[in-house]
């Protein structure tokens, strides 16, 4: 782990203990060792540095290739394992990034929904997530994220104080899907369950908090 990784993380929980009281649950259930795919819903530009120091673990995150613009932003990120893909399109080269993460037994953070809810609701998920875990047979883990939109919302300028949450679900085997005999049904079914997931901790989240 690198110096401006580890000098980040501790900034980034600085913030969230400034910025309103972080609870993160239930992250005994994330594998120490081997490739894993986390797939959190979004919410705010908080969400990334939320799930690093959520985490018990180094990761790399894949983000839109527009946050790289900045020649400062770039040098910044790139220091955090994250890389770009392209907004439209199938981008190769950040496939293959994303192949070698996971190759290596790493930690890939994917935002399965590609951009920030509006409501926040959960939102459409796109099949990248799916896609990659049935060509490496990494499992994918669902996380909930709560309450960065009510610190940043979508178009504010200036951060707010509120209760902050990151629930861990259950890896998602790709095993079963991968037996599927068509690739596009193993993708939309691995998508679903991906979706049914995520939804599920919202209402775990509503049981245990009421919120």
């Amino acid at each position: 782990m690198g110096l401006v990784y580890r000098f980040s993380l501790v900034v980034a929980r600085l913030l969230f203990w400034a910025l309103g009281s972080l609870e993160v649950h239930d992250r005994e259930k994330v594998p120490l060792k081997g490739s894993l795919i986390l797939t959190p819903n979004h919410l705010s530009y908080l969400d990334p540095p939320l799930v690093g120091v959520s985490l018990p673990r180094y990761c790399f995150t894949m983000a839109k290739d527009y946050l790289f613009k900045s020649p400062l932003m770039a040098w910044w990120i790139t220091r955090l394992n994250v890389f770009p893909v392209k907004e439209h399109g199938v981008d190769r080269a950040a496939l293959k990034r994303a192949f070698e993460v996971l190759k290596a037994g790493e930690v890939l953070v994917l935002f399965p929904e590609g951009t920030r809810s509006r409501t926040g609701d959960l939102g459409a998920l796109q099949p990248g997530a799916a896609t990659i875990a049935l060509r490496t047979g990494a499992p994918i883990q669902p996380l909930l994220i709560y309450g960065t939109n009510h610190v940043l919302p979508r178009d504010a300028k200036l951060p707010r104080r509120a209760k902050i949450r990151t629930l861990f679900g259950d890896p998602i085997d790709p095993a079963p899907f991968q037996a599927m005999d068509s690739r596009e049904e193993a993708t939309a079914a691995l998508t679903q369950a991906l979706d049914a997931a995520l939804r599920e901790l919202r209402e775990e989240h509503r049981r245990r908090w009421g919120e």
